[in-house]
């Protein structure tokens, strides 16, 4: 009787815990916007030096709005761009938790895409060697093919943290059910394409953070699946909430590796 009771206590202490939101991880991000707003210095120099890293950021290459220039370049901003709105999308419709590859024609569009910016960088390095080239580079096609491959590593990064995170996972999903659904996640970033192609000054400080959070997503995510594979602690958890403070130990390393990076 004393066991089972022992028993009925620890399941609903699971319980509560499993329900509770994760707290610690919000607050981290809270944290790391204030300091990024309290150091000295305006939005552009900071967003610049922060993703010096990981972009060349060449002004030739970069979008403008209102005479500040984006702290990555068109393809870079893109591909992060792009990849934080197709991740969105498949949070909202529940792909977290799917154990699936998506199938052959979803495999092979992302792969499609991946080639279309590899044949746009291609030819606009060729035009900045002065050899001949294909066609004149535009920066729209820059971020239109950068969008592309967003949405490839979204897709990638998706699957991998769902095959890494849960004990449980959906295991009749795919990541991407059916080509359509590329063509929905295109039509959710969409607003963003125009609001990085309208030159709206105002756009400027809300579009740096935007990028900044992006690419800060991005190296965290890749930290956590490395440390939790490499701790053989994956497929270790059932809800977000158990999953806090790996997510901001991982947060706490992509700072750490970007800020290294862009010294």
């Amino acid at each position: 009787m004393e066991s089972r009771r022992v028993r009925l206590v620890l399941v609903a202490a699971g319980r509560e815990r499993r329900q509770r939101a994760p707290l610690l991880l919000p607050g981290l991000t809270l944290g790391l916007l204030v300091l990024f707003l309290a150091m000295p210095g305006s939005v552009e120099q900071k967003a610049q030096a922060v993703l010096h890293g990981l972009c060349a950021q060449r002004p030739s290459h970069s979008l403008g709005f209102g005479g500040n220039l984006l702290p990555l370049d068109a393809r870079m901003t893109g591909i992060y761009g792009g990849y934080a709105v197709a991740m969105a999308y498949l949070v909202v419709h529940r792909r977290m938790r799917a154990f699936r590859l998506p199938g052959r024609p979803v495999l092979a569009a992302l792969a499609a895409a991946v080639a279309a910016m590899a044949v746009d960088g291609g030819n606009s390095l060729l035009v900045d060697l002065g050899w001949t080239s294909l066609y004149q580079p535009d920066n729209r096609l820059r971020l239109a093919t950068g969008m592309l491959t967003g949405t490839a590593l979204a897709v990638i990064l998706c699957f991998l943290l769902a095959t890494t995170l849960w004990r449980r996972n959906d295991w009749e999903r795919a990541t991407v059910e059916r080509p359509r659904e590329l063509l929905a996640i295109a039509l959710w970033q969409a607003p963003l394409a125009a609001v990085l192609l309208s030159g709206v000054g105002a756009f400027f400080a809300p579009v740096a953070l935007f990028l900044v959070a992006a690419a800060l997503s991005v190296v965290a995510a890749m930290a956590l699946v490395v440390v939790l594979l490499v701790g053989r602690r994956d497929r270790g958890f059932d809800a977000w909430a158990d999953l806090e403070g790996w997510g901001a130990a991982a947060a706490v390393l992509g700072v750490v590796a970007m800020g290294a990076l862009a010294g």
